[in-house]
């Protein structure tokens, strides 16, 4: 069972994050440990879904991302040639995974930032961690308008 989505809240989520990467001192362990990290199945697309119409524009690597609402909530999957942003995406995709739009809308991901993620990452790949951002908001806030 994957511990993010037995979690109910977006600040357990991140809570439950920040408990696992503290322990890694050093910011590229912490980018090695997620690239390592099983992601939860239900945030990774399949073939079918590396369609035009998921893709995140304005990115060097192609990413792909789908988004569904359903019974209240926001759903996320993506994938990209990239392995780690691959990783980061459907790290985000869990931890922004069937919210309600409202709080997805309401929470930034800062924890990247603050744990030092993103330090190691090209400023193309942090650009494009921003867009994914972005489209996850966008999409949440489409959702209750």
């Amino acid at each position: 069972m994957n511990p993010l989505r037995s979690t109910s809240s977006f600040e357990d989520r991140v809570s439950l994050l920040t408990q696992e990467l503290t322990s890694l001192r050093d910011p590229q362990e912490r980018l090695a440990w997620l690239i390592r990290r099983p992601s939860a199945p239900q945030v990774l697309l399949d073939a079918g879904g590396r369609q035009n119409d998921h893709l995140v524009p304005g990115c060097a690597s192609r990413f792909w991302l789908a988004c569904t609402y359903a019974d209240g909530r926001c759903h996320f999957a993506c994938d990209s040639d990239s392995a780690i942003l691959r990783s980061l995406g459907a790290l985000l995709c869990e931890v922004y995974n069937d919210l309600a739009p409202t709080e997805i809308v309401n929470q930034e991901p800062d924890f990247l930032r603050r744990l030092g993620i993103l330090d190691p990452l090209s400023e193309n790949r942090r650009r494009t961690v921003q867009r994914l951002r972005e489209r996850l908001r966008d999409f949440a806030k489409a959702a209750v308008a």
